[in-house]
């Protein structure tokens, strides 16, 4: 009950009262709202951060799948490679051998009719076709070796520098199979004439 300043109760009307007892509950009311949206908010949150930690992990993931998937692909290049250089070779030792094959029908010592200079020149051609597959050979098992990581090598190159060091030796190596390719182009015709005489 309201009283006034001198200690007799006060006549406060109702509808001031009910105002303020309507106003109370709504305070109350608001309050309970606002414990129960604070209480949602919090969950939302702490979803929130599940999701961004899912999120790392899974960008992480694949980036290591990315990783892991370029590295196959270059173990797959370089097989590649091999196998054509193989095939290369073999089409050349195939022409050789059918040379040799024809030779040795037409009866002929080919040792002292055909050009020895340019015999000689398929000995170095082939001589140095060998150092560079060693090189190579060694290279790609040192790439093979270090197994996925680009930066680190026994000799600190980066492993961007070694891919380019093979591709180089490759390159190299095909113009030397093509040279030697030529040379025996060159020299089949002699063979051919000298066995035909």
């Amino acid at each position: 009950m309201n009283t006034s300043s001198n200690g007799a109760p006060a006549n406060t009307p109702i509808s001031v009262t009910q105002a303020l007892s309507d106003l109370r509950l709504n305070h109350a009311r608001l309050l309970e709202e606002h414990g129960a949206t604070v209480a949602r908010l919090r969950l939302s949150e702490a979803r929130v951060i599940e999701l961004e930690h899912r999120e790392t992990e899974l960008q992480e993931a694949t980036a290591s799948t990315r990783q892991q998937l370029h590295l196959a692909e270059e173990q797959v290049a370089r097989r590649e490679t091999r196998v054509a250089l193989a095939e290369r070779e073999v089409g050349f030792l195939q022409a050789l051998l059918a040379s040799y094959n024809a030779e040795q029908e037409a009866g002929i010592d080919g040792e002292t009719r055909i050009d020895l200079r340019k015999v000689q020149q398929i000995e170095e051609l082939q001589k140095l076709l060998e150092r560079y597959k060693e090189r190579n050979q060694q290279l790609e098992k040192d790439i093979d070796a270090f197994g996925g990581d680009p930066s680190f090598s026994g000799s600190g190159k980066i492993r961007h520098e070694l891919s380019e060091a093979i591709e180089n030796e490759r390159a190299e190596k095909l113009s030397l199979q093509k040279g030697m390719f030529d040379a025996f182009l060159l020299c089949a015709p002699l063979i051919y004439f000298y066995c035909r005489c």
